[in-house]
């Protein structure tokens, strides 16, 4: 039982020895690649939780009293509103200020659950 062609030796149904010895089985179904998605990465699995928080108070807590951590206080992160307040008194949480602003503004400041506050 020998493919002539191509020097195979089928040994069984669905499996084959070639001439090298190498064996070649057939029974598995030969998939095709997947076809590659229409979205690009950035957009695929976006499904995000949203918060029940409001982020224009948000934004406005973050420019007005962010130096002194309410905008963390605001979202739930006490902890993290406590170490903002202190940097604020030491005077280096003004840059930690300008980045949460930011961040409320765009829309990737997260409440204490970890839910994105839109």
């Amino acid at each position: 039982m020998s493919d002539s062609n191509n020097n195979n030796k089928q040994v069984s149904p669905g499996v084959t020895i070639d001439r090298y010895g190498r064996i070649i089985r057939h029974d598995y179904p030969v998939s095709s690649p997947r076809p590659a998605s229409s979205q690009p990465a950035y957009q695929r699995n976006t499904y995000t939780r949203s918060s029940n928080k409001n982020r224009i108070i948000l934004i406005i807590l973050s420019v007005l009293l962010g130096n002194f951590g309410v905008d963390r206080f605001y979202a739930g992160r006490f902890k993290l509103g406590i170490l903002k307040a202190l940097t604020h008194l030491i005077g280096i949480g003004f840059i930690w200020w300008i980045a949460d602003a930011f961040l409320a503004i765009i829309g990737k400041q997260k409440d204490g659950n970890g839910n994105y506050i839109t």
